[in-house]
């Protein structure tokens, strides 16, 4: 007796990887777009201040998701996801609305900083979703933060380029985050209308420790206040961390050393 033998065809079979991995994508989205629905993110503030002051001079809202199977993801992997997923616009819409809702209850003038991709950034949608956001909930232009990523905005394109200096026309503030974690190549400082400069958490941590970093930090100080920007420390963690980076003439300063993230409820007890 001949034992059964089955043919199968890996472009039809349900289980081949490519098949597998689109089923997947398809989920990702419902998930993503269900999770909008049932309130599964959430914008997490940190405190943004003046580093020889104790003034706050802006929110960084950080997108978290806990997913109903898969636990807290954080925001670098839901970017990765929602591209992946084909979801980026309605989790950008998302972020942008709810950040502004956030705004409007503040005092005048605060200002909110979220996080591009450079899908986001080449997304025709972008412009009439900071539009909608900003005018839906009173919220002025020049109180947004857009930042992308050293390594992102070393890949944006000439198109996506005139996007970005369109926003920047209409008054929405632009920044270079994570500055620093590559080759922090000061000539990418001059090809951008950037009000920000965010040297990156690896960088600050190395100013106590080599001469190099803080060389660094203080070439980028050099630059950046030359075009009229402001220079960000993320990731600060101690006193003696801040008082040196306040010395290499950095202007703001965030991370754990003035605690951690504040959600929207309780904003407005700690803006003020």
């Amino acid at each position: 007796m001949r034992p059964d033998i089955h043919l199968v065809n890996p472009e039809i079979d349900d289980r081949s990887p490519p098949i597998v991995a689109r089923r997947e994508e398809r989920q990702l989205r419902r998930d993503i777009i269900s999770g909008l629905s049932a309130q599964d993110f959430a914008l997490s503030y940190h405190l943004r201040f003046g580093i020889a002051s104790p003034r706050i001079c802006a929110l960084e809202g950080v997108v978290r998701w806990q997913h109903r199977r898969r636990g807290a993801i954080s925001e670098v992997a839901l970017m990765a996801l929602a591209e992946k997923a084909g979801a980026t616009r309605e989790l950008q819409h998302w972020a942008l609305s709810s950040g502004c809702a956030a705004l409007a209850v503040l005092p005048d003038g605060t200002r909110l900083s979220l996080n591009l991709t450079p899908w986001q950034v080449r997304n025709q949608g972008l412009y009439d979703s900071i539009h909608a956001a900003t005018e839906g909930h009173r919220v002025r232009p020049d109180q947004l933060e857009l930042a992308l990523s050293e390594m992102a905005l070393e890949s944006l394109d000439d198109e996506a380029q005139l996007a970005l200096a369109g926003l920047f026309d209409d008054g929405v503030s632009l920044a270079v985050s994570q500055f620093g974690a590559l080759t922090g190549s000061l000539t990418l400082l001059g090809r951008f209308p950037l009000d920000r400069v965010r040297l990156d958490a690896t960088l600050v941590r190395r100013v106590l420790l080599e001469p190099d970093a803080r060389a660094m930090v203080g070439a980028v100080v050099t630059v950046a206040h030359a075009m009229a920007a402001r220079v960000v420390a993320s990731g600060v963690e101690t006193e003696a961390q801040r008082k040196c980076l306040a010395e290499l003439g950095c202007d703001e300063a965030q991370g754990p050393f003035y605690g951690g993230g504040v959600q929207a409820g309780k904003l407005v007890n700690v803006v003020v």
